[in-house]
């Protein structure tokens, strides 16, 4: 797995997240030989379409900074539907007071095809779906 992120002293922060510098590095990435690729969940879903299309290997999404549960859930649900093929989370699940919770609405939403608000019912309810 390659995250070929675009930290560093020639993006400025505001470009970190860019569509399309996500999807030049994930091109690379992929050339480079990278068997699964993982990207920022885009705030705009519609910019993983293209670049799920155009790569044939799984895209997986990062979480980034811990942040809301029910704000994270709408952007994993519309980067799914988009074709992302998965997650590979951690402060996300590991700094959230009942990590197993949130476990357990991450794999109903992504494996399961749970809506963001079905996920937030799960991860309140402890876990159980």
């Amino acid at each position: 797995m390659v995250e070929p992120v675009l930290w560093g002293g020639g993006i400025p922060p505001e470009r970190h997240h860019d569509p399309e510098l996500v999807a030049h590095a994930a091109r690379v990435a992929f050339e480079l030989g990278a068997d699964v690729i993982k990207v920022p969940i885009p705030s705009d879903p519609r910019a993983l379409e293209g670049l799920s299309r155009k790569l044939p290997v799984p895209i997986l999404l990062m979480g980034g900074p811990a942040t809301d549960p029910a704000h994270l859930f709408r952007l994993i649900e519309g980067s799914m539907g988009a074709g992302a093929a998965g997650v590979a989370l951690g402060r996300n699940v590991w700094q959230h007071p009942e990590p197993a919770a949130m476990v357990a609405a991450l794999n109903r939403l992504v494996h399961h095809g749970a809506t963001a608000g079905e996920a937030l019912d799960v991860l309140k309810r402890g876990g159980q779906a």
